[in-house]
């Protein structure tokens, strides 16, 4: 049927840049130079042993279960499971941990309150080592990583001592140019899906996540842990910066500081937002 009606499915995996192909001339070799200087930014914080760096990225919803092989699966109905992986910028190691945040619908979805949900149980997770600031760096999905709820939530987290860290700084990717950590650990579970060959349950899901780093930690969460934040644009923690959210290319929130600071150019000072 779907070969009659001329349907065919997209094959992911060799994702280009939209922008570069739309940018032509001074426009693209601008987004080019940003994005290497960016890149060159992460891969100097991967090499730096010292500090605390981590990717963070929502892995592609996996549909329970997945038993390809057998004619029934096509009928079957599918429950979404989502993994939040927070993987560290070198490589993963004893001190510095793989932390999977796993959960499925019928826990809770993946709106802008769920997401920092997830990335506040990561800051608090006791897997991480103790430090004073820890990097984050991040794509630019406006729901997932930026937007004004998830930088409220992290301020006031910061402020209250709610997370172990006196300073947690998120970097942005240019978009389309945003591989990182993160989506390599993806690839190996998706690898650990095919070794497996039928993942049944959230079980089965759970154990591919792990098997897929040997320093992984599986952080299940339960419906009771998600919070619903509030997105209220006129806190005081939100000056009147003219600088809008999808110009953000780095946003840091400190103990002590009532304000959270921006840069919208990588190579400019910090400024409040």
């Amino acid at each position: 049927m779907v070969h009659d009606l001329h349907i065919s499915f997209a094959r992911l995996g060799k994702e280009e840049c939209s922008t570069c192909h739309l940018l032509g001339g001074a426009e693209k070799g601008d987004h080019l130079k940003e994005a290497r200087r960016r890149r060159k930014s992460y891969e100097k914080d991967a090499e730096r042993a010292t500090r605390l760096v981590y990717t963070a990225d929502l892995q592609k919803v996996s549909m329970l279960p997945r038993m390809e092989m057998f004619k029934e699966a096509a009928f079957c109905r599918r429950l979404v499971a989502l993994n939040h992986s927070f993987v560290p910028a070198g490589g993963s190691a004893p001190t510095k941990p793989v932390v999977a945040n796993i959960w499925h619908e019928a826990i809770a979805g993946r709106t802008a309150s769920e997401m920092a949900t997830s990335m506040l149980a990561f800051l608090t997770n006791d897997a991480l080592p103790e430090a004073d600031k820890i990097t984050i760096w991040l794509d630019n999905c406006s729901y997932q990583n930026k937007n004004y709820l998830l930088f409220q939530a992290m301020q006031a987290a910061v402020e209250n001592g709610d997370v172990p860290f006196n300073e947690v700084e998120f970097r942005y990717f240019v978009v389309g140019h945003s591989f990182m950590a993160a989506e390599s650990y993806h690839s190996r579970i998706e690898a650990e899906f095919k070794k497996m060959e039928v993942v049944l349950n959230f079980r089965d899901f759970s154990a591919a996540c792990r098997s897929a780093d040997k320093n992984c930690v599986t952080n299940s969460l339960r419906y009771d842990q998600f919070l619903a934040f509030p997105d209220d644009r006129s806190s005081s923690l939100i000056g009147k910066s003219s600088t809008t959210i999808s110009q953000i290319c780095a946003a840091k929130f400190s103990r002590g500081s009532p304000q959270i600071m921006i840069k919208d150019t990588w190579r400019r000072l910090w400024k409040a937002f």
